[in-house]
This record gives C-alpha cells, sequence and structure tokens, in this order.
C-alpha cells in the first residue's frame, strides 16, 4: 500500500509504503492535519496482489486500486479505505434425484449441489434449469424463484467456502401426458466479477423413464363358433 501527499507541509508530495497483515489490513499513522484537511491518496501495488485476484471495489466507486481520503484536525482524524477483491473460484454442479423410474402423476424431488472447488470463497452462484416438458413445478427451497411463462427455476446462493456446498431442493409433478422420458438439465454460473477455472463441470443432468399403466382387457374363447346343428335318429 502507498500513501501519497504532502506529509511535512513543505509542498512537496512524498509518498509513503506499507504491507498488509494476514488478514489484508494496513494502517497509517501520525499523519499530518490542519483544519482545513490534507489530502491523501491510498494506492493498492497491483504487483504486490496475490495472483488471481480481481479488483471488485474501491471507497470513491472507480475500480482503479486507488483513493483519495482528506484528513482534517477535526473528529474523525482516523479514516478507513477499503479495497475489494475477488478471487477464482471452481463452481461444480450435481442433481439427482430418488427414483429410477418417474410415473405419471406421481411427485418427484430433485437436488441440487453447488460445489466450491476453490481456491477462494465466493457468494451469489446462480443455478438456472428450464423445466422440461413432461414436468409441473410444485415447489422448491427459500431462495428460489419459478418464472411459470418461461418455465424458468433459479436459485441463488449464499456464502460458499472453499471445499463447501450449497444444497437446494425442487418438487414437480409428473405430467399425464409426459414424453416417455424425462431429461432434466440445470447449470450453474459465478456472480459477475468472479471467474470460474474450470466450467466444464457447470451443468449436470438427470434422465429418468416414465412408466405408463396400459389398460388392459381379457377376452376367452374355447375356439368353437358357439352354435350346432344336425338331425335326429329314428
Amino acid at each position: 500500500m502507498t500513501l501519497t501527499a504532502d506529509l511535512d507541509g513543505d509542498g512537496v508530495e512524498e509518498a509513503v509504503t506499507t504491507t498488509t497483515d494476514a488478514n489484508g489490513a494496513y494502517r497509517f499513522s501520525g499523519l499530518r492535519t490542519v483544519a482545513a484537511g490534507v489530502p491523501y491518496t491510498v494506492s493498492v501495488g497491483a504487483a504486490t496482489v496475490p495472483a488471481g485476484l480481481l479488483p471488485s471495489f474501491d471507497p470513491d466507486g472507480t475500480v482503479d486500486q486507488r483513493s483519495i481520503a482528506v484528513l482534517a484536525n477535526v473528529a474523525p482524524s482516523d479514516l478507513e479505505r477499503d479495497f475489494g477483491y475477488r478471487g477464482p473460484a471452481d463452481l461444480r454442479l450435481t442433481k439427482r434425484n430418488a427414483e429410477t423410474l418417474l410415473f405419471p402423476t406421481l411427485p418427484t424431488t430433485y437436488t441440487f449441489e453447488v460445489f466450491n472447488d476453490g481456491p477462494f470463497p465466493m457468494a451469489g452462484a446462480r443455478v438456472a434449469e428450464v423445466v422440461p416438458v413432461g414436468l409441473n413445478f410444485v415447489s422448491a427451497s427459500t431462495g428460489s424463484s419459478y418464472d411459470a411463462a418461461l418455465r424458468t427455476l433459479t436459485f441463488v446462493t449464499g456464502r460458499i467456502e472453499v471445499n463447501a456446498s450449497a444444497t437446494f431442493t425442487a418438487t414437480f409433478t409428473v405430467d399425464v401426458r409426459a414424453p416417455r422420458t424425462i431429461v432434466n438439465t440445470a447449470s450453474v454460473a459465478p456472480p459477475a466479477g468472479i471467474v470460474d477455472p474450470d466450467p466444464s463441470d457447470n451443468s449436470a443432468t438427470d434422465t429418468d423413464p416414465v412408466l405408463f399403466e396400459a389398460d388392459l382387457s381379457v377376452s376367452l374363447s374355447d375356439g368353437s363358433s358357439g352354435s350346432s346343428s344336425g338331425t335326429g335318429l329314428n
């Protein structure tokens, strides 16, 4: 971290540097103040940011890894300037239900699980699917939304630590006019600003056949015509 300002009041700007601690915190102390305030420019050394981290937040709203703070000799005389960074997160999605066969009018519940294989925690992954023909939406976990017109189901995760996961479920009934096989696919995407280094495992599919009941009837016959004829004997 670099601090640039007229540190000694001689009209010439000087620069001092410091290094963040293990938690990313830094501090410049003993700075000069005047009633009108002294502007200090705080900047992050881009070359010192850990590999894979991308800037996502600056105190002044312009994400350029620098910010100006005016420090005056009136309260508060201790100002904070926080810079935000996001790292990559390798997301992985699985999807399953407990059935190997589906039956018309009966429910089936799918479980979606989003894994974060690292190397950084993340929040706000979005799971989405277009519900296939043959399934009728019933309900889903809190945090989910369903658009009946578009037949889209979405879910946004909270924070997922490295090597952890987030799970939600959705329940459907099988339509009486369902196709003989229902193929249900969902995908997960990271939030804006997060890079997924391996998107090849960001979708999951569950395939189940649908078993329909047949309306059968049985007819039995002994092979005869059901009538007889002949002449009498005298």
